[in-house]
């Protein structure tokens, strides 16, 4: 079993990924990770099976700037 996104092989672009059977797990995935992914499986009798899944990745964005307004100055 490989498994291959659209352009190169996973195990050549991620280094925290890992394959377990027909399982492919990819750790701390991030956002430029998503898109479509392929398993091909062969065994040397026929033809491979080839099926595709699309990965979305979702990311929550997070701010430690704080919203403040600057303090209103007087003019007399």
């Amino acid at each position: 079993i490989r498994w291959t996104k659209t352009a190169g092989s996973v195990s050549d672009r991620f280094q925290d990924s890992s394959v377990f059977n027909e399982t492919l797990h990819i750790a701390k995935i991030q956002r430029h990770q998503g898109g479509r992914y392929y398993c091909k499986a062969e065994n040397g009798l026929g033809s491979p099976a080839i099926k595709s899944i699309r990965v979305d990745v979702y990311c929550e964005f997070i701010s430690d700037v704080s919203s403040k307004c600057p303090a209103e100055k007087s003019r007399f």
